[in-house]
């Protein structure tokens, strides 16, 4: 029935096509991490620490929340617009059936949940009767977060889907109540319940924050809370406390079942002043022609210690010079939240913005240099401090890179580190075949 791969397969079960991975246990151990996963990025469809739990050593089952062929996510539930509770009945008996094909019980089983995942997973784990729960910034008013009423914010992609086409209060009402009803109801408290989260989060704010007093009556319930300057908003929640995720998990891949009561993760002070340095950060992430011979470069610039917070404080620009030319060429800037948390050291500095692409991600045209050797430069103007820095384009010969034409040739190669842009005429290549066979 099920096969044991890393790759997605489907089965059609119960009405319902089940897109899944199950990855087999490595040596003696008897445990099922079950992992129901969030939203992914630009889709709705993810399969959360698909690559991070490839080593562990626990069976591990990923659902897909794809049911309803119209690419949108349902919070592995049923809609209150479709009324009835196939989907709900189809993945608890989905689910059962993986520990039967495992020959494994509700007790060796661990339901893993970040976001929209971890709100499924507080709702089945309580509802089923499964003794060990973790999740990471759930939210438990499903209703009200995917119309957007609590944190504000625009509706989620499944809100029609779900609520119906005028997001239908009664419909919010019902996907609301499921989850803290479970909790209020129940009387199984022998459970081992892992709750991650931060006040950084506004869902956490105001879709859990106000229920935590209904946990206490849990034997093992785990409150873990992040107070970290690197934690700012829900999506970092999970990111900053996978290693805890991780860690739990392999405890549970041997049964063992860690207890942390009430605790808080503590970082840095957000008051820790971050020191001023004159040596630029420079990371060459990407760089490549494409077929129109435009170059796409794309990387991090700054200096540590001054905050890149708005694009209008700083310019970044793309120099070529040669013994008779230079050329200058202003870049883009992009946002990615990543590179804050990759360059932290010592103190918090946010340098969420400091990252250079090319306009519109349309390239560069460089068809208005003139044919020479060049070595490139960029150049970093804090427009707000009166500050410049210029340094040359290092990057690795790995990601050399070329564009032949019909006219012209152009390479963008490294040489001890440093980078270099040549333009020459492109040589004919029949003409040069037919010489060569000539010669022979």
């Amino acid at each position: 029935m099920f096969k044991l791969t890393t790759k997605e397969e489907s089965l059609e079960f119960e009405g319902f096509t089940f897109k899944y991975i199950f990855k087999n246990r490595k040596y003696d151990t008897n445990h099922l991490i079950i992992v129901l996963s969030g939203f992914g990025r630009g889709t709705d469809f993810n399969y959360d620490f698909e690559k991070a739990l490839i080593p562990s050593r626990a069976y591990v089952l990923w659902i897909k929340d794809d049911f309803y062929n119209n690419n949108r996510a349902s919070y592995y539930l049923d809609p209150p617009t479709l009324k009835g509770n196939k989907l709900e009945s189809a993945m608890v008996r989905f689910i059962d059936s993986a520990l039967n094909f495992l020959d494994l019980s509700r007790e060796n089983c661990t339901l893993l949940g970040c976001s929209k995942g971890g709100s499924a997973v507080m709702y089945y784990g309580i509802t089923y009767n499964f003794k060990n729960i973790l999740v990471s910034a759930p939210g438990f008013l499903i209703g009200s977060y995917v119309a957007g009423l609590i944190p504000k914010q625009h509706p989620r992609a499944p809100a029609k889907f779900m609520l119906g086409d005028n997001l239908d209060s009664s419909n919010i009402d019902k996907l609301d109540a499921k989850i803290v009803e479970a909790i209020k109801q129940d009387t199984c408290l022998d459970r081992n319940i892992y709750l991650i989260g931060s006040d950084a989060d506004p869902k956490y704010i105001g879709q859990v924050k106000p229920f935590l007093g209904l946990f206490h009556k849990y034997r093992n319930f785990n409150l873990i809370e992040s107070k970290s300057v690197l934690v700012r908003n829900h999506m970092d929640v999970t990111y900053f406390n996978a290693p805890i995720i991780l860690s739990i998990l392999n405890c549970f891949a041997f049964n063992l079942l860690p207890s942390f009561n009430n605790s808080i993760i503590q970082g840095d002070s957000p008051n820790k002043k971050a020191e001023f340095d004159s040596n630029p950060v420079l990371k060459v992430q990407k760089i490549h022609f494409d077929e129109k011979g435009f170059l796409f470069p794309e990387g991090v610039f700054f200096l540590r210690g001054v905050p890149f917070i708005d694009f209008k404080d700083f310019k970044y620009i793309l120099k070529f010079k040669s013994k008779e030319n230079t050329y200058e060429i202003f870049l883009a800037k992009r946002t990615d939240q990543l590179t804050t948390k990759m360059y932290y050291k010592d103190a918090f500095v946010n340098y969420d913005k400091a990252n250079f692409c090319t306009f519109n991600h349309k390239g560069i045209d460089l068809s208005h240099i003139e044919p020479d050797v060049y070595q490139v430069f960029i150049e970093l103007k804090l427009v707000k401090l009166g500050r410049s820095c210029e340094i040359p384009f290092y990057m690795h010969s790995s990601m050399n890179t070329e564009s032949i034409g019909k006219s012209i040739t152009q390479k963008f190669y490294s040489e001890n580190n440093r980078a270099f842009y040549s333009k020459s005429a492109a040589k004919n290549k029949s003409l040069i075949s037919i010489i060569s066979s000539l010669n022979s």
